[in-house]
C-alpha cells in the first residue's frame, strides 16, 4: 500500500538531482557563448564524505510467538537519515569503489493480538532506529553522471516486544546481520560537490529470539523473526580529489 509513495519519493528525487545538476553546468556553456571550451567532467577519483536523507519502509514478520501462540506482522514506514563515507577510482569509464554509512531511522510497527482478551500479549512491536551498511559501488560515467550498482552487508539494531494488560510485557534489542543490494544515480555539481540518489534493498534474514516476561517472568520464544528493509534517500558528498580543468578560449 505503501509502494506508490515510495516511487513517488524516487521519481521527486531524480528530478530536484537533475535539475540542481542543469543550473550547476549552466556556466559552462555560457563560456561557449563568450568563446571558451567548456572544462572537462572532473574525475570520480577520490575519497568522499556526505550526508543522505529519505524515507524507509520495513516488512517484520515473526512466524510464531509462543506466550499467545500465533504469527505477528510488523510493518512500518518513515524517515532515515544519516552520514557516509568512501573512497572510489576511475578506470576510463568504469568506476570502481566502497562505501560505509550510517543512518538513524524512525521504523516502527505495531500489530494487535487476533485473540480475544485476556490475552497474555495484547499487542506486539518492532523497533529500528540504526542501520549501518558496507557496500561495494560499480558504475559507468556518462559526462558528468554516474549510474551505479551496490552490494555488500547491513546491519541494524531491531527491538522486538510485547506487552498485555494483566500486565505483562517483554522486550529484546538485539543487532541483525544480512546483506543489501542497492543503486543510484548521482552527478557532478561544480568542482567538488556529488548530488544523487539511491534505493536500498536490505534483506536481515530470519532468527529466533528467546527471553521471559518482565512481571511474570513466564519464558517465550519468537520464531523466525524475517526482517527486510527498503529506502530512498537523496545525497550529497563532497569530494576530495582533481579539480575541474581550466576553461580555454577556442582557436
Amino acid at each position: 500500500m505503501h509502494i506508490t509513495n515510495h516511487w513517488k519519493m524516487l521519481i521527486t528525487a531524480v528530478v530536484i538531482a537533475s535539475g540542481v545538476s542543469n543550473i550547476a553546468f549552466a556556466d559552462g556553456y555560457e563560456a561557449v557563448d563568450q568563446g571558451f571550451m567548456p572544462s572537462p567532467a572532473p574525475s570520480w577519483s577520490g575519497f568522499y564524505v556526505g550526508g543522505h536523507l529519505g524515507g524507509s519502509w520495513a516488512d517484520v514478520n515473526w512466524a510464531y510467538e509462543t506466550l499467545s501462540k500465533e504469527s505477528v506482522s510488523n510493518d512500518s514506514n518513515g524517515f532515515i537519515g544519516g552520514g557516509h563515507i568512501g573512497f572510489q577510482h576511475q578506470f576510463n569509464n568504469f568506476v570502481m569503489g566502497l562505501e560505509a554509512s550510517v543512518s538513524g531511522a524512525d521504523l516502527s510497527g505495531t500489530m494487535r493480538s487476533r485473540l480475544r482478551p485476556p490475552n497474555p500479549i495484547d499487542s506486539y512491536k518492532t523497533e529500528i532506529d540504526t542501520i549501518v551498511m558496507v557496500a561495494g559501488r560499480f558504475g559507468v560515467t556518462f559526462n558528468q553522471f554516474l549510474p551505479y550498482v551496490r552490494v555488500g552487508y547491513a546491519g541494524a539494531d531491531v527491538t522486538t516486544s510485547g506487552k498485555s494488560s494483566i500486565p505483562d510485557s517483554f522486550s529484546i534489542a538485539d543487532w541483525k546481520s544480512g546483506w543489501v543490494l542497492g543503486g543510484g544515480l548521482e552527478t557532478m555539481l561544480g568542482k567538488n560537490f556529488v548530488a544523487g540518489v539511491e534505493y536500498n534493498y536490505i534483506d536481515l534474514g530470519e532468527s529466533n529470539r528467546r527471553g521471559v516476561t518482565v512481571q511474570e517472568r513466564d519464558s517465550f520464544t519468537l520464531t523466525d523473526v524475517d526482517t527486510q528493509i527498503q529506502s530512498v534517500t537523496a545525497r550529497i558528498s563532497y569530494k576530495f580529489g582533481r579539480d575541474r580543468h581550466q576553461p580555454v578560449p577556442l582557436k
